[in-house]
């Protein structure tokens, strides 16, 4: 019972804790968060048979139109862009 009661305070406590480490160390949660879904991204939207919703989904965007507003102020272009260009590329390489 005891541990219940404390449970949330031990678990604030730990956030503001790794919260100001990564201040200190000069990066924020939504940096790293952003990084890594920069490199995901990536792979899953050139993978033409994965679905934009599922995309949404698996990188936690909270909609369709929020992944594609972050993409493009990301990358500077939409995802049907880079899919478009990605099928491109892959077809180049395929003719060498």
């Amino acid at each position: 019972m005891l541990a219940r009661s404390r449970g949330p305070n031990i678990w604030a406590a730990t956030a503001a804790r790794f919260k100001r480490w990564l201040a200190e160390h000069g990066s924020s949660f939504s940096e790293i968060l952003d990084v890594q879904r920069s490199e995901m991204v990536v792979r899953m939207i050139e993978d033409q048979s994965r679905s934009l919703p599922a995309v949404t989904e698996l990188l936690c965007f909270s909609a369709r139109s929020a992944l594609a507003r972050w993409f493009r102020e990301r990358f500077g272009c939409s995802i049907t862009q880079w899919r478009s260009n990605a099928k491109s590329r892959s077809s180049l390489q395929q003719a060498e």
